[in-house]
């Protein structure tokens, strides 16, 4: 399903002996020319600066036809050691595979207790979600969090639409909305098992829902994984704020270490 643009086997090493904190997977979904977005988020929320690492973020891609920004994004595996990327073209449809590869590659390669699935378009406040990982109150399995969407109507027409075929009820089994959420290491597991069983759907969030119900896993809603924002406003219990990119993400990243710069 997957082939690394450069051997990054290794890039979970530094999490394998943590012991005194909650180790976290982050895996952002992006496109091949969105090179912009990846660094800023290199560059921000998305690396750990500390000596002991508290979490990884691991970029999943796939192919396109244009040989420059293939050729681009090679170079920029080969300097950063941080993508995974799939057997297939981008496709808005083929999310679901670039999910499923995630959590392969996370299982296969990495010792984690947590995993956050997340789009290159948000804001990660890396040490609300770390406090809020390691807090007693905070289930260490069978969690599965984030904005919750429930009753979704199952579209017929447009860019969202799915044939009674590929699911034939109306609406969609509770999931969270796919900018980002929360899943612990043996959802992730129990979630594998069903990849090869239940039929991708071209939604990925409400695919995962369809997977969460099948292994028997609830979908609890988290307030503060705040999806749907128009403003771009820093509050401090936020742990993902939809949409976040540019100046935007600069400024909520400043404000979340401390500096609270304005960006002009």
């Amino acid at each position: 399903m997957f082939s690394s643009l450069a051997d990054i086997c290794n890039v979970c090493a530094d999490l394998e002996y943590v012991e005194d904190f909650e180790r976290c997977q982050r895996k952002l979904s992006t496109n091949v020319g969105n090179f912009n977005r990846r660094q800023l988020i290199r560059k921000t929320w998305g690396t750990d600066f500390s000596i002991n690492v508290k979490w990884k973020t691991v970029f999943l891609l796939g192919k396109n036809s244009n040989d420059k920004e293939m050729e681009h994004v090679n170079k920029e595996s080969e300097i950063y050691g941080d993508m995974v990327q799939a057997d297939y073209h981008e496709h808005f449809w083929n999310m679901s595979y670039k999910v499923a590869m995630g959590f392969e590659w996370s299982v296969k390669y990495c010792t984690f207790n947590y995993l956050l699935k997340a789009d290159d378009d948000v804001f990660v406040n890396t040490l609300g979600l770390m406090d809020f990982l390691s807090k007693y109150t905070t289930p260490r399995k069978k969690l599965y969090t984030g904005n919750i969407m429930t009753e979704s109507e199952v579209m017929r027409d447009g860019r969202y639409a799915v044939t009674p075929e590929e699911y034939n009820e109306t609406t969609y089994k509770p999931y969270c909305s796919g900018g980002g959420y929360v899943l612990s290491r043996d959802v992730v597991e129990k979630f594998l098992l069903h990849f090869d069983v239940l039929k991708p759907l071209k939604i990925d969030d409400a695919y995962i829902g369809l997977l969460a119900d099948r292994a028997g896993v609830e979908v609890t809603h988290n307030e503060d994984f705040r999806m749907f924002e128009n403003e771009c406003e820093y509050k401090e219990t936020t742990l993902v704020q939809h949409p976040a990119t540019g100046k935007c993400a600069i400024k909520l990243y400043h404000n979340m270490i401390g500096l609270f710069g304005q960006v002009e």
